[in-house]
């Protein structure tokens, strides 16, 4: 009889959890329930939302080359470049 108790109160225990809060008085409820979607934040939102290279002329497109000797040409004095 002691076994049979033991089981009832055991089942008991474990079927109060599948209850709902509104059944079950003076309890509260710790899971917030609101957002249904992880919202990205700052730069992870920025990678997520950037723009895709889909076209070829955008994946093969070549880094741009600048020429030193006209950027140093137009430079103030106070400026040495050593390489």
């Amino acid at each position: 009889m002691k076994f049979f108790t033991a089981v009832v109160a055991a089942m008991l225990s474990v079927a109060v959890a599948f209850t709902p809060a509104a059944v079950r008085p003076n309890t509260r409820v710790n899971t917030i329930c609101m957002a249904k979607h992880v919202q990205h934040k700052a730069a992870k939102n920025k990678e997520v939302n950037r723009p895709r290279k889909h076209r070829p002329s955008d994946i093969n497109r070549k880094p741009v080359t600048y020429e030193l000797t006209e950027l140093l040409k137009n430079a103030p004095p106070e400026y040495v470049v050593e390489n």
